[in-house]
């Protein structure tokens, strides 16, 4: 929630049947917006301003702060424990760059093609997705490129 005056953030977990489990305070200094949340499959939570990462352990104790080389952290989760950001290398290729919930720290990197938008968990077959303006695609597991799902454009589905 938003307060006036100091940035707070809180992050409050609560039960199926609504009542509140958890409430964490994210205060990691002046002017930082939590933007996004994520949790692994050992509770630990990932979050963002979008130029930081921080790792906070299931407490809410902040274990390790990271940041990308061009200081923009828009995260994705594709897996119960993969989560990363989507990142653009020198030549302008696109690639997922994994956070390692061991290290604490940037770990493998994932290959992505086209002008990606963003990236999420994948079904079946597929390890994950990505998207580009109009397209969805697929990587299968073990693969080295993804392939066309469907175009946006192909379908009855209204784009806004």
């Amino acid at each position: 929630y938003y307060q006036e005056g100091e940035s707070r953030s809180t992050l409050c977990q609560y039960s199926g049947d609504g009542k509140k489990l958890q409430e964490i305070s994210l205060n990691f200094g002046e002017n930082i917006h939590i933007a996004q949340v994520f949790l692994d499959s050992a509770g630990n939570i990932y979050t963002t301003d979008y130029s930081q990462i921080y790792l906070l352990d299931p407490a809410g104790t902040l274990v390790a702060t990271l940041t990308t080389d061009d200081g923009w952290a828009d995260l994705v989760q594709i897996g119960a424990d993969e989560i990363g950001v989507v990142k653009y290398n020198e030549e302008g290729k696109a690639y997922l760059r994994l956070i390692d919930p061991k290290t604490k720290d940037f770990g493998e990197e994932l290959p992505l093609y086209g002008n990606v938008y963003g990236a999420m968990p994948g079904f079946g077959d597929y390890h994950y997705l990505y998207r580009d303006s109009d397209n969805v695609y697929g990587v299968p597991y073990d693969a080295e490129t993804g392939e066309k799902l469907f175009s946006w454009l192909d379908c009855d589905v209204r784009r806004i």
